[in-house]
C-alpha cells in the first residue's frame, strides 16, 4: 500500500496568544492526524510566538507584518504536504475534519478543494452586553472559508497565489473557479469562528467591503481573459 499523502497545516498568527492554544489544540486532536502544523507569525508583538512554541511538533515561521494573504503565502510555500488545510489563530476545528476531507481527496481525483460547514460561538470572556451586541450564527452553514477547506497543495501553483489585502480569498477562489477548479462540501460541520468583538471583518468593516468590491471586479476581469475577451 501507498504512503498516505501527507497533510500540511497552515496557522496565520497575528497578536494571537489569547486563542492560539486553543486553535492549535483543535489540530492536535483530530482523529485524522495533522503531518505538519504551521504557525506563520505575521509579526507579533505580543506572546503569539511563545505559545506556538510550547506546543510539541509545532514549527513556527516568524516574520514582519504583511496582513493575512502574505502570511498564508509564506505557510503555502513552507508546507511540505500534499494536502493543505488552513486555521484562523482564533478559530476552531471539530475533531473529525481532516479525517472527512481527507476521505474525499484520496478517492475523488477530480476534486482540488474541499470545505465543509461552519457555526460561530461567543467567546468566553465576553460580557453579557458584549454577546447581545455581536451577532452570531449558532446554525450550521455550509462555508467557503479557508478555516472550513482542504485544499490540494499543488493547486496553489495553478492558481496563483493568495492576493494582498483583506478579500484575498474571495479573489482566489473566484480565479480558481474561472480556472476550472472544482470543489466539493462535506456535509458536516467541520469549523467553528470565535465572536469575540476584534474579528478582523468586524474591526475594519469599510475596508473589508472596499476590498470584497476590488475582488469582485478583478474576478470578472480574470474570467473575460480565460474566455478570451481580454481584461478591459
Amino acid at each position: 500500500m501507498p504512503d498516505p499523502p501527507l497533510v500540511s497545516v497552515v496557522i496565520p498568527a497575528f497578536n494571537a496568544e489569547r486563542y492560539l492554544g486553543e486553535a492549535l489544540r483543535s489540530v492536535l486532536d483530530q482523529t485524522r492526524p495533522a503531518d505538519e502544523i504551521l504557525v506563520v507569525d505575521d509579526g507579533s508583538d505580543d506572546g503569539t510566538v511563545a505559545v506556538a512554541e510550547g506546543f510539541a511538533g509545532v514549527r513556527v515561521l516568524p516574520g514582519e507584518h504583511r496582513g493575512p494573504g502574505p502570511t498564508r503565502n509564506r505557510g503555502i510555500a513552507a508546507a511540505r504536504g500534499v494536502y493543505v488545510a488552513f486555521l484562523d489563530a482564533d478559530d476552531l476545528w471539530l475533531p473529525d475534519k481532516l479525517e472527512q476531507q481527507v476521505a474525499v481527496l484520496d478517492t475523488e481525483d477530480e476534486i482540488d478543494l474541499v470545505f465543509g460547514a461552519m457555526d460561530q460561538f461567543h467567546s468566553a470572556e465576553l460580557s453579557a452586553e458584549e454577546r447581545q451586541r455581536l451577532e452570531c450564527k449558532t446554525e450550521s452553514t455550509p462555508t467557503p472559508l479557508m478555516s472550513c477547506l482542504l485544499a490540494r497543495r499543488s493547486v496553489f501553483d495553478r492558481v496563483g497565489p493568495l492576493d494582498d489585502h483583506l478579500a484575498d480569498f474571495v479573489a482566489w477562489l473566484s480565479r480558481a473557479k474561472n480556472l476550472g477548479v472544482k470543489a466539493r462540501f462535506v456535509d458536516a460541520l467541520v469549523a467553528r469562528r470565535r465572536i469575540h468583538g476584534a474579528n478582523l471583518s468586524a474591526v475594519r468593516r469599510a475596508e473589508v467591503q472596499r476590498d470584497y468590491l476590488r475582488a469582485a471586479r478583478a474576478s470578472l476581469q480574470h474570467r473575460r481573459a480565460v474566455l478570451g475577451g481580454g481584461s478591459s
